[in-house]
């Protein structure tokens, strides 16, 4: 599970920091130094079959 906390608030139990949300900068997202170009976000449904169920 991924879930998102307010910087004030503490993490539960179980949980693991794995990184920050941060306000949108101009400066590009960098992936290994140069601007990421793929698509943004998360699609839970890229890669669904719908014959498959």
């Amino acid at each position: 599970m991924l879930a998102t906390f307010p910087t004030t608030d503490s993490v539960p139990d179980g949980f693991t920091i794995i990184g920050v949300v941060r306000e949108r900068a101009a400066a590009p997202v960098l992936v290994d130094g140069a601007p990421f170009e793929g698509a943004g976000g998360w699609d839970p449904y890229r890669d669904w079959d719908a014959s498959r169920g």
